[in-house]
């Protein structure tokens, strides 16, 4: 990290935003995001903790501002709501955080604006696994333009498949396997569960691709898991063949 020039640290943070959305949106495995993740927050940790730039203040939010960073941008937020308490209990002290509060706050803000402007392109139903930076646009914003975005994207069966495809994560359940899972209350918190189990339940399968009709079968298995008084969010109650390739 000390061959990259103090003056450069801001452009290499947004390449950096720029590359894991990228590597994140094309990969549907969720060991390999991890990894992603935790390899590029040291390293952003590791340039943003040099001395020299300890006191720039806002150096993280003006690189996550000219990336339009949305996934990665959302778990970097995951992580520092944590260390101040926000989220979990992995709160550490003041001195530890590489963010203070009102640089949090501003992150956030530029999160919003990030996801809002993805919303309006396009962009945002291209990212894979958006369920977190959903809930995280929902929360945070003082509309309800997450709310809006998902009805006006959910009017059209298309649209609605698409959504359920995007909520849909996966988990490792061993070395060299993973299992995909949903759950259906994820949607709940935008639509109506009864009306978006009927649509699907009318949609012709046939005339589906294989990824969406992969797509309804886990969300259908989701509900069952459900109606069994199971937890679908926990990738152990799942007992499917619907691995990741």
């Amino acid at each position: 990290m000390d061959t990259v020039r103090s003056d450069d640290i801001g452009s290499v943070v947004s390449s950096l935003l720029v590359v894991s959305d990228r590597l994140i949106t094309y990969s549907h495995r969720q060991q390999f995001n991890t990894d992603i993740r935790q390899t590029m927050i040291f390293i952003i940790e590791s340039l943003l903790s040099r001395p020299e730039i300890n006191e720039e203040v806002g150096i993280l939010a003006k690189s996550a501002e000219d990336s339009n960073s949305v996934i990665f941008l959302s778990y970097l937020l995951g992580q520092y709501r944590r260390d101040h308490g926000e989220a979990g209990d992995n709160q550490i002290t003041e001195q530890e955080r590489l963010l203070n509060s009102d640089e949090l706050e501003r992150l956030k803000s530029v999160f919003i604006e990030n996801i809002a402007e993805a919303a309006q392109s396009g962009d945002l139903l291209r990212l894979n696994q958006i369920k977190f930076p959903l809930q995280q646009w929902s929360e945070w914003a003082d509309s309800d333009d997450a709310q809006q975005w998902v009805s006006d994207i959910a009017q059209s069966d298309s649209g609605l498949l698409l959504l359920i495809d995007r909520i849909i994560l996966d988990s490792s359940v061993s070395s060299d396997s993973e299992q995909l899972y949903t759950d259906p209350r994820w949607v709940s918190k935008y639509l109506e569960l009864s009306e978006v189990k009927d649509r699907i339940e009318a949609i012709d399968r046939g005339k589906l691709s294989d990824e969406r009709r992969r797509s309804v079968e886990i969300f259908n298995r989701g509900v069952e898991l459900l109606e069994e008084g199971k937890d679908p969010s926990s990738p152990g109650v799942w007992l499917s063949p619907y691995r990741g390739e």
